[in-house]
């Protein structure tokens, strides 16, 4: 599958030569624009969504990087920009860097340090994509849907542990060892407003009688 790069500058030699290093090197499908309009007009469109990385530059005509990023990173706050300065522009690259590009590079940069860079923004953003993958998958791994079974008795008590998930009062769920009791617990978890907290497990038989007590609701010293 092609990686697609959008390259944005308004002086045509210096897109045709990240262009060329980029399809050559790198094997990346590499599309230029010239402007910063045409640019914001492309990345928010539904052809825009096939881009997975831009290379921004910062000082162009009407429109510059700074409003390109203005206007981009709120719609499309996955992609990965790189900033692409003259010498000197550091300040606006921290600016530009505070918007929500994810690096930097200066012109007169040899190739083999663009190269690094667009790498690297590559790594990460894969990582950080694979990550809220896994979170999401975290997420939904427990749900009412895993507790197969056709019983009336069970579903009568799926339907009441999915009103238990809807409040805030504290559920007590008894059975025989291997009944899905963790199962049923984890599903009600999943599916309330505390989704996005840690479920706690404890191993009760492991706790000593007479700190069971202390161990789940807590103690005061002295009492």
């Amino acid at each position: 599958m092609y990686y697609n790069v959008l390259v944005v500058d308004d002086d045509q030699f210096q897109c045709k030569t990240i262009q060329l290093a980029l399809e050559k090197m790198l094997s990346y499908n590499v599309q230029t624009i010239n402007s910063g309009a045409e640019a914001i007009e492309l990345i928010t469109s539904e052809e825009g969504n096939k881009i997975n990385m831009v290379i921004l530059d910062l000082s162009m005509p009407e429109i510059d990087g700074l409003d390109v990023l203005r206007a981009i990173c709120p719609q499309r706050p996955e992609l990965p920009i790189i900033i692409n300065t003259a010498y000197g522009d550091v300040k606006k690259a921290v600016e530009a860097l505070k918007l929500g590009a994810v690096d930097f590079i200066e012109k007169q940069d040899g190739f083999e340090r663009i190269k690094i860079c667009i790498e690297n923004v590559r790594l990460r953003s894969g990582l950080v994509r694979e990550v809220k993958k896994l979170h999401q998958h975290s997420k939904n791994l427990y749900s009412f849907d895993d507790i197969i079974g056709k019983s009336s008795i069970l579903q009568k008590s799926i339907n009441q542990a999915k009103k238990a998930a809807l409040s805030n009062i504290p559920v007590f769920i008894s059975g025989e060892s291997g009944v899905g009791k963790e199962m049923f617990a984890r599903a009600i978890h999943c599916s309330s407003s505390r989704a996005n907290k840690p479920f706690i497990s404890v191993n009760c038989s492991a706790i000593p009688e007479n700190l069971v007590e202390s161990v789940l609701f807590g103690h005061e010293k002295g009492a």
